[in-house]
């Protein structure tokens, strides 16, 4: 037992220190994806203050037979739309070779497409997609920023749908591994756009 301490607290300093090698890598030898982002806006107490990431990318195109079980497991294949914006080529049960992709979690499937109606006015009728839509969990879903700069900065990025300002993280690939590297309010970084409105 005596032995084992000293190899146990080894490990509980080593792990951290890998786990912010290997981030460091992806960072700086990783593919940039920029993801389009849908603003959300919590707080979490125990590790400081954060922005809540959505992705508008998170939903794909599959074929009617696609099986769609919620929580299961996925590779997304990713790739750039026409506006240069990252998206979800394909999904795959098997870890793909040689493409850039990440690790997803299936969430649900949309096969009709129903407007919000009207409080005063009866739902309109759904219509079915040609393509089903299958939405998924992306493993980024938070983005850490200085506790000061935070409260300013998730204000500004809640109201930025309001002020046509676009909001976009860009994800860096490598690997199995994938990291937020930035998120931009109307083409800047987050934290000058903050520092600006000063």
């Amino acid at each position: 037992m005596k032995k084992a301490f000293p190899v146990y607290l080894m490990l509980l300093v080593l792990l951290p220190v890998w786990q912010m090698v290997q981030a460091q890598a992806v960072l700086t030898q990783g593919k940039a994806y920029r993801f389009e982002t849908e603003p959300v806006d919590p707080a979490d107490a125990f590790r400081g203050r954060y922005i809540a990431l959505g992705f508008k990318a998170a939903q794909t195109e599959v074929e009617r037979d696609f099986n769609a079980d919620y929580g299961r497991k996925f590779y997304a294949v990713l790739g750039v739309d026409e506006n240069g914006f990252g998206k979800i080529e394909r999904l795959e049960s098997r870890k793909p070779s040689g493409e850039d992709y990440v690790k997803v979690r299936g969430l649900y499937l949309q096969t009709e497409d129903c407007a919000i109606p009207a409080p005063d006015r009866e739902p309109p009728a759904c219509l079915p997609l040609e393509k089903p839509l299958f939405r998924v969990q992306f493993p980024w879903d938070r983005f850490y920023m200085n506790e000061k700069a935070a409260p300013k900065a998730e204000e500004a990025y809640r109201e930025a749908p309001g002020n046509q300002k676009k909001t976009w993280a860009v994800i860096r690939v490598r690997g199995d591994a994938s990291v937020v590297e930035n998120v931009y309010l109307g083409g800047q970084p987050i934290q000058n756009a903050v520092l600006k409105d000063d």
